[in-house]
């Protein structure tokens, strides 16, 4: 089961669907930490053993160890274990040396320098991350809503996944930025190279084609989607504000935006 998924995300995503790969890659170091306590029968147990395959997925997918260590202890182990921090930590570092030294992997977002104030940008950042709690609800509620909709459809499964790709890919041919998985879109963003229409646009159809995906049946996580739906939904925000509380807030508020929907959907 770990490895079919594993092979539809990696359809799914090589196809352009608007999904993200980091649910399925950490499904996939799970299945291999798993699979590895299996064949070893270490004393060390098994929640362990997922750890450091989930935090070795982490690190290398995102060439970032310490978030790999963060995430494993938060999302898998849901505490911070003494016994646990070695092997997790090597796990995670180990990859993400093996992912740099072999397929040469870079950070995957690069932001330039900017001169932030930060006093102005505390309080922006505060008053919207409720509009972005708001936005995460709202991205959750659509993802669910779809797949309810599908589920009590008379289709058959591979009728919904023909549907979603006709769907997406038709919408693809307007906004092609909303498909994939929008890392290099988010760069982008950071670069301050759309304008506040195509910022509304790109969210409403990253927020659609996510939903119709993933509820449909293409399979593929939602990290990334979170992060793009984020990122756009906060330099809108930074856009609009920019003439009040000034540049460096909007600079800063698409990577709020990125952070905050992100951390609550996940």
């Amino acid at each position: 089961a770990g490895f079919g998924s594993t092979f539809a995300a990696f359809v799914s995503a090589s196809g352009g669907a608007s999904v993200g790969q980091y649910g399925p890659l950490v499904h996939f170091g799970a299945t291999m930490g798993s699979l590895i306590r299996r064949i070893l029968g270490s004393t060390i147990s098994t929640d362990v053993f997922i750890g450091c395959g989930v935090a070795a997925a982490i690190a290398s997918g995102f060439n970032a160890p310490i978030a790999g260590v963060v995430f494993a202890h938060e999302a898998i182990l849901r505490h911070f274990s003494i016994r646990a921090i070695v092997p997790i930590s090597v796990a995670s570092i180990s990859a993400a040396w093996f992912s740099k030294e072999f397929f040469q992997t870079e950070t995957i977002f690069k932001l330039g320098e900017v001169d932030v104030d930060l006093i102005a940008v505390i309080p922006a950042a505060l008053v919207s991350g409720v509009l972005f709690g708001l936005i995460a609800v709202t991205f959750m509620f659509f993802v669910r809503q779809s797949t309810k909709l599908a589920t009590s459809s008379r289709f058959s499964p591979l009728s919904l996944t023909y549907i979603a790709a006709v769907i997406v890919g038709f919408g693809g041919i307007f906004v092609p930025e909303a498909l994939g998985l929008g890392t290099g879109v988010i760069t982008q963003i950071f670069d301050d190279h759309f304008t506040i229409g195509f910022l509304i646009i790109l969210f409403f159809s990253k927020l659609t084609f996510t939903a119709i995906c993933i509820g449909l049946g293409l399979f593929g996580g939602v990290f990334s989607p979170a992060l793009l739906v984020g990122a756009s939904a906060g330099a809108f925000l930074g856009k609009s504000v920019e003439g009040i509380l000034g540049q460096s807030v909007a600079a800063v508020m698409p990577i709020c935006g990125m952070a905050a929907v992100a951390s609550a959907v996940i």
